[in-house]
């Protein structure tokens, strides 16, 4: 009796060894999602009632949706604006372009599934150029989308490109794949790789859980990273000197919540922060130094109805929504789901 009891209670011993060890199997599997599509794989901590999100104060919101874009595109996927105040959407394997009151002006196939877009300033060697990353390529075209080249990006693991800023004279390329940003120069020829460094010179990759890097420049050869894993956004001087960062993990709106956020930024003319949020749908605008100004629009103005089929893609909506600012300070929302460039300029200020 006594040696089966033994053999009993080692046979739950290695049945609950089992159970365990499937079970962190499971929460690997679950928790390798680069996509993001099936969320962040984070703690209980890390979630929200999306009914609480959907609740801001109205004094917040201080801008209004003016116009709108409707788009013959399946998948549209990135969106920005040129230094002409163009509007410029990639997606399927196409990108278009429109003037700055939504006509459209070109169109042009980009030879694969568009990932990132830029386009070289006034005052570059080629102003205008319209810079595609498609996988681990960067394809560029002239302003009427005639195509002119390639660039085949490399590192120690497979390039994933998710976002490019370019500036006069340099390129900067976020790689998803390798956790680091390439600068390029103006020919597509490497100058560096830079990584995240600390303010004691220590250098690592960027934390970044899911497929959501975004990189912005400025005329003031400053780069903004989202380091989207510790929920800021890191600036860095073109050799990789570290700036200062901002931003903080918070639910509320001067925050940016959960796993991979800011997934979406850009710059307004001031120098100001556009961010956009997925898990919970916000754009927000930020001071220079990254104070919370206001909301451009949360998850209840950006709702819209949908068909029920369609229920189960609402989450994408929170994590595809894209961002861009024209010259005149007006923010463009790109809304996959709807299928539009959702158009909000800042309300005029009440005077007494």
């Amino acid at each position: 009796m006594q040696t089966h009891n033994v053999n009993k209670t080692t046979g739950l011993i290695i049945a609950a060894v089992i159970v365990c060890a499937l079970g962190v199997a499971a929460v690997a599997v679950w928790r390798m999602d680069p996509a993001g599509n099936d969320g962040s794989g984070l703690s209980s901590r890390y979630s929200y009632d999306d009914q609480d999100a959907e609740i801001a104060d109205p004094k917040l919101i201080e801008y209004d949706r003016i116009a709108e874009i409707p788009l013959e595109m399946v998948k549209p996927h990135a969106i920005v604006v040129d230094s002409q105040d163009r509007i410029l959407v990639a997606g399927d394997e196409v990108v278009h372009v429109f003037s700055s009151d939504g006509e459209k002006r070109v169109d042009f196939s980009v030879g694969g599934s568009p990932t990132a877009i830029a386009v070289a300033p006034q005052g570059a060697k080629t102003p205008g150029r319209i810079l595609v990353a498609t996988g681990d390529v960067i394809r560029w075209f002239d302003a009427t989308g005639k195509p002119e080249g390639t660039w085949q990006l490399s590192g120690e693991k497979p390039v994933r490109i998710t976002s490019i800023a370019a500036d006069v004279t340099d390129v900067f390329v976020a790689d998803f794949g390798n956790r680091v940003v390439h600068r390029l120069d103006a020919e597509g020829n490497t100058v560096q790789f830079i990584q995240h460094r600390s303010t004691k010179g220590e250098q690592a990759e960027f934390n970044i859980p899911s497929a959501f890097f975004d990189v912005a420049i400025a005329d003031d050869e400053v780069l903004r990273v989202a380091h989207t894993g510790v929920n800021q956004i890191e600036s860095y001087t073109y050799d990789g000197d570290p700036l200062g960062s901002w931003g903080v993990a918070s639910a509320r709106p001067n925050g940016f919540f959960g796993c991979c956020n800011p997934a979406h930024f850009a710059l307004l003319p001031d120098g100001r922060y556009v961010t956009a949020e997925k898990g919970i749908a916000r754009v927000k605008v930020h001071g220079a130094d990254g104070k919370f100004v206001c909301l451009v629009a949360d998850p209840k103005t950006l709702a819209r109805p949908v068909a029920s089929s369609e229920v189960s893609e609402i989450r994408l909506t929170t994590k595809w929504i894209d961002v861009a600012a024209d010259s005149q300070g007006r923010v463009l929302v790109l809304d996959p789901i709807a299928k539009h460039v959702w158009i909000y300029e800042p309300r005029p200020e009440e005077t007494e």
